[in-house]
């Protein structure tokens, strides 16, 4: 609505609509529907990337920012790779790699126990795949970070019928041999993991998440014993603060806790950064000019900031050829030329007085460095 109030009467501009489709018995019809039907020349969706990765052949261009990192996407046919404004997994592995390194160790060590075990549990879709891969890599580099890390449990794709019985299954293998850290790979699917695991589980583990944990489903969720949140750490993409995502929760009715929970700061990004792409041609542009228009508007020379305040003048900008460096509230959004990737710092969140917290301590991926704030710590067992 901001977007197209701002941008109205300017040339090329084209309205942004949303749409809510019904996904529950076949997750992609929505966006078939959207490009096969409506014919629209770019969708933003929440829907999950293997749902991406069947589709992506069906709509010029699809962003999807439902988790931060996403899975590599190959070219589709002779469409151009799939741009992705949010950290690829391998940054999100080496962030997890950090945080268990430079916070989760050090606080058993200070408990008198110097080598505490972990196992990765990870979604079996390619998100969860291939991050699972990656942060076997990060675990594993010299020296490891846990001397003692179990057999990785891959579940099965969350549409699977059978996936809850998975959870069960999962949950007792944990309890039967509790790791004293569980790596949780994935998005809201696995809160009811973590549910079925402390309300059967002796001994309680610290839990070390992905960025699709972040998820408000986890703050309402239910625990017969008191709430594990005390020991439940992750990591978002995007800088701790920034006038960006101050004004983005404001714009969202003060957004309490995380305001990046769900993808939401990276949605707000990816609308954007579409629109001020599609407003270079006065018809649908192709998917490949779609892409390159996406590298003009966020890895551009003049910055400008998403939200509605930076509209009009970038908008005057890109009409007389120039381009935009855009900062997002998600973080920075300067995709690389070749992978079409954007790649950023991670903050660590945790749960506060009953909401999603974003933390001062940072991972410099440049650096690939952990830089340590205040804002959230661990109550281990």
């Amino acid at each position: 609505a901001d977007f197209n109030d701002k941008s109205r009467g300017a040339p090329n501009a084209r309205p942004l609509a949303f749409v809510v489709c019904d996904d529950t018995v076949r997750p992609d019809r929505g966006a078939r529907y959207l490009a096969e039907v409506l014919r629209v020349p770019a969708i933003v969706t929440p829907i999950r990337p293997s749902v991406v990765t069947a589709t992506a052949s069906f709509a010029p261009v699809l962003l999807s920012p439902a988790h931060a990192s996403h899975p590599s996407q190959p070219a589709m046919g002779t469409e151009p790779r799939i741009p992705s404004l949010v950290p690829p997994a391998s940054t999100q592995a080496r962030a997890l790699a950090a945080i268990a390194r430079g916070v989760i160790v050090p606080a058993f060590a200070k408990k008198g126990k110097s080598s505490p075990s972990a196992t990765v549990v990870a979604s079996g879709d390619p998100y969860g795949i291939e991050l699972s891969t990656a942060v076997a890599t990060a675990l594993g580099s010299a020296p490891p970070v846990f001397t003692s890390l179990g057999a990785p449990i891959t579940l099965g794709d969350p549409a699977e019928a059978d996936f809850s019985a998975q959870l069960g299954e999962a949950a007792a293998t944990l309890a039967a041999n509790p790791p004293d850290v569980v790596v949780l790979l994935g998005g809201a699917e696995l809160v009811p993991l973590v549910q079925k695991l402390e309300n059967v589980a002796t001994v309680h583990p610290v839990y070390l998440a992905s960025d699709g944990l972040a998820t408000p489903a986890l703050v309402s969720t239910s625990f017969v014993s008191a709430p594990p949140f005390g020991r439940f750490v992750g990591v978002v993409p995007g800088p701790s603060t920034s006038p960006e995502l101050s004004d983005m929760a404001f714009r969202l009715g003060g957004a309490k806790g995380e305001p990046n929970a769900d993808g939401v700061a990276a949605s707000y990004d990816a609308v954007y950064a579409l629109g001020y792409a599609l407003s270079l041609h006065p018809k649908a542009p192709t998917a490949a000019l779609l892409a390159d228009d996406l590298l003009r508007v966020t890895s551009g020379t003049t910055t400008e900031a998403t939200g509605p305040k930076a509209v009009a003048a970038a908008l005057s900008i890109l009409r007389t050829g120039g381009s935009i460096n855009l900062d997002g509230a998600s973080g920075d959004l300067a995709l690389d030329a070749v992978t079409r990737d954007a790649d950023d710092d991670f903050a660590m969140w945790c749960v506060a007085q009953g909401a999603l917290v974003r933390s001062l301590t940072m991972y410099d991926h440049e650096k690939d460095k952990l830089l340590d704030g205040p804002g959230c710590s661990l109550a281990l067992p």
